[in-house]
């Protein structure tokens, strides 16, 4: 933090609650601008001119250093030089996880499907999934990790759609968790330990339809979030 003259490390929770965007790229010859507000829609190609402004420097501090092809932007770049359209720049391009994060979102509602599925059947209950309604949890996250990283509140689309969703006498109820880590097996006793949680996990098995989303978004520096939506549709009592 160059206003307080201290080194934020990447997994505090500080970082991705106060710095969200990059601003300047350098080294000691060159200095670039980035015009990006926030670092999803950042480009880590100094040659686009839609993110990146060149600063012109003291001719003293460069030393008379002029770009060639030993010391060019190139020789900057995080990332290999690709020209994509301009819908293909807004993906994030951070350093990426071990696999895909469809993947490991897979894995982790399969894990903690099995965990509630099992969790029930040792009190005598059995567990229906909604595969419908687990699909339409990604707007609830979308929002959550919005208002995470922005402050600001997503839009009320979840909510409408809920209300269409849901039976006359039904009643949904969500519980939304996020960690900054990949540690599966520590998401479970995070989830029950929270009242809403254990009111689902002993609901009817007749009148409850069970539903469970993920969702992984990953940062600069190996610094992740993630969303895990456990949500139970049943009638009110």
């Amino acid at each position: 933090d160059p206003k307080l003259g201290a080194r934020i490390p990447a997994d505090d929770p500080r970082y991705l609650s106060t710095y969200t965007s990059v601003d300047t790229l350098f080294n000691h010859r060159y200095l670039f601008v980035c015009h990006s507000s926030s670092v999803a829609r950042t480009v880590f190609d100094l040659r686009d001119t839609r993110c990146w402004l060149t600063v012109p420097l003291d001719p003293s501090a460069t030393s008379g250093a002029r770009f060639s092809d030993a010391a060019s932007p190139a020789s900057l770049r995080l990332y290999s030089s690709r020209h994509n359209s301009p819908f293909a720049d807004l993906r994030p391009r951070c350093w990426g996880l071990p696999v895909e994060s469809e993947t490991i979102e897979e894995s982790i509602e399969h894990r903690l499907a099995g965990i509630l599925q099992a969790h029930r059947e040792a009190a005598g209950l059995s567990t229906r999934f909604d595969d419908h309604l687990s699909q339409l949890l990604q707007v609830a996250l979308v929002n959550c990790e919005l208002e995470r990283a922005t402050g600001v509140a997503g839009s009320s689309t979840f909510e409408d759609i809920m209300r269409r969703y849901c039976g006359a006498e039904e009643v949904l109820q969500a519980v939304p968790v996020q960690f900054n880590h990949l540690k599966v097996s520590q998401y479970w006793p995070m989830l029950s330990d929270r009242p809403t949680v254990r009111t689902l996990l002993a609901a009817p098995a007749a009148s409850t339809a069970f539903a469970l989303r993920a969702r992984v978004v990953p940062y600069p520096e190996g610094v992740v979030a993630v969303w895990v939506l456990l949500a139970a549709v049943g009638r009110s009592a």
